[in-house]
């Protein structure tokens, strides 16, 4: 099926549709949908995305393509959770795990969120890039969660297109039409 606006040529497209597959194009787009995926380019979805099954970032990696469940921040961030026990010593050294430690900026600084499994005070002591310490009384079990910003990504923060929003809202439309209303009348525009 081809479809096709007359007086707009960027409302052109192609839609093939066969065994439940189908395969769309219009003009520097496309996408693929079958009865188990969908393959795009830069989708913008314009109103909600409901999702019932999973919604997983896929990150590549020396391991491989890994997805990556989705948590929402107002910056782009993967976290990862576990739980230690402190050592004779007074401290647990957490290492973060090699996969996840692929997908994040652990350099920048990150968050530790602890939970003591009994009575005691536990504290994060340390962080690097590789692990980080918590510290309190020998024997002590807890729970960690850490949630640092995604590699390459570590600047985003919130909606970008805020910045384009506040410069179509400057516009003072009332003078444009105006403007495009004198040179309509002047003959300018037909």
């Amino acid at each position: 099926k081809m479809y096709s606006d007359r007086d707009d040529v960027n409302s052109a497209y192609i839609e093939e549709d066969a065994d439940g597959i189908t395969f769309w194009i219009n003009r520097n787009e496309s996408s693929f949908y079958g009865a188990e995926n969908m393959r795009t380019v830069d989708a913008v979805i314009d109103g909600n995305l409901d999702v019932s099954g999973e919604k997983n970032r896929i990150v590549k990696t020396g391991y491989g393509d890994i997805k990556m469940a989705a948590y929402e921040t107002a910056s782009p961030m993967f976290g990862d959770v576990g739980s230690g026990t402190i050592g004779v010593d007074g401290l647990c050294y957490v290492t973060l795990d090699s996969i996840f430690a692929e997908t994040v900026n652990a350099g920048c600084e990150y968050q530790v969120f602890l939970q003591a499994y009994g009575p005691g005070s536990i504290y994060v002591s340390e962080r690097t890039p590789a692990f980080f310490i918590v510290a309190g009384r020998a024997g002590q079990r807890f729970g960690w969660e850490i949630k640092a910003k995604q590699a390459g990504y570590e600047q985003n923060r919130l909606d970008c297109r805020r910045d384009r929003l506040k410069a179509q809202d400057s516009v003072d439309y009332a003078a444009e039409g105006a403007k495009y209303y004198k040179k309509y009348m002047e003959g300018l525009i037909t």
